[in-house]
């Protein structure tokens, strides 16, 4: 076929960095929503940039669902549904179809990477961390199936690890997929916040914005552990391992990314950072 006839694209890794506040969904916030008005603006734009892209596919990974100390969780079922119910809100619920060849190839390149991984089946209903930001993802682009993954209570650099086998799952099977990051951030950042107020809190927020600007994505996993234990926080684990997905695994060849940052606030007391990443194939 000639390259008039029609135009060959090349597949670039991309993702995007979505908060998962219930407050932002209807018959949840009844009015306080208000206060994160950034921040729902910056989910509409995480929406219109998932959109643009069209995926077959997301591969999310949360931080809220079961969760195990030395492996990570992924769900096996062909349709994973869940509600806002336990936040007052039962008739907000969704069903999601399953990617099962991708669930499939993640598991296995996850293994052969020595990563463990526990298998759910019957699945577990789809916890908030997925719900709030598919939520606003749904509106802008309704295609898509799903793979979900529940981060583990292992190191930084091992969700990183994570990371770089979900992108050869991705790649061998050619998968349209893109990599949803469901994280909050510190949750101690006011005094009339969840857990009262620290200063590693906002110390904590500021520095990952830094790296994401930076494009060196695998540094979260550098980050100082007395820092991140103070900061109370819930999404440096899933954001590692889109950093692993974006940017390899191997420091002497690690790749930048191209991170767009759309809000980051804390009005209740948490950071909430909305950003879309896609790898530099040729980093300068």
């Amino acid at each position: 076929m000639s390259e008039t006839s029609e135009q060959v694209h090349t597949w670039i890794p991309c993702g995007v960095i979505c908060p998962h506040p219930p407050i932002l969904l209807p018959g949840v916030g009844h009015g306080r929503e208000h206060g994160a008005d950034a921040t729902h603006e910056g989910m509409v734009r995480v929406a219109a940039a998932v959109a643009a892209q069209r995926p077959e596919v997301l591969l999310c990974i949360t931080p809220h669902g079961p969760a195990y100390r030395g492996a990570l969780c992924v769900q096996d079922a062909d349709v994973l549904s869940g509600s806002m119910e336990a936040f007052g809100a039962p008739a907000l619920r969704m069903d999601l179809p399953v990617d099962r060849e991708l669930t499939d190839a993640v598991c296995r390149h996850l293994e052969q990477a020595r990563i463990p991984v526990i298998r759910m089946s019957p699945a577990a209903p789809l916890d908030h961390g997925c719900i709030v930001p598919l939520y606003f993802l749904r509106q802008a682009w309704p295609a898509f199936r799903i793979v979900h993954v529940t981060a583990g209570f292992f190191s930084t650099h091992g969700h990183v690890h994570a990371g770089a086998a979900m992108r050869a799952a991705v790649e061998e099977i050619g998968a349209n997929a893109l990599f949803l990051a469901s994280a909050d951030l510190s949750h101690v950042l006011r005094e009339d916040g969840p857990y009262g107020f620290h200063a590693a809190g906002p110390d904590f927020d500021r520095d990952v914005e830094e790296i994401l600007r930076s494009g060196s994505l695998t540094r979260l996993a550098d980050m100082d552990p007395d820092k991140v234990e103070q900061a109370a926080q819930c999404g440096l684990r899933p954001m590692c391992t889109l950093a692993g997905y974006l940017c390899g695994d191997d420091p002497a060849a690690s790749q930048l990314a191209d991170v767009e940052i759309f809000s980051h606030e804390g009005p209740f007391g948490v950071g909430y950072l909305t950003a879309y990443a896609a790898a530099k194939e040729n980093p300068a």
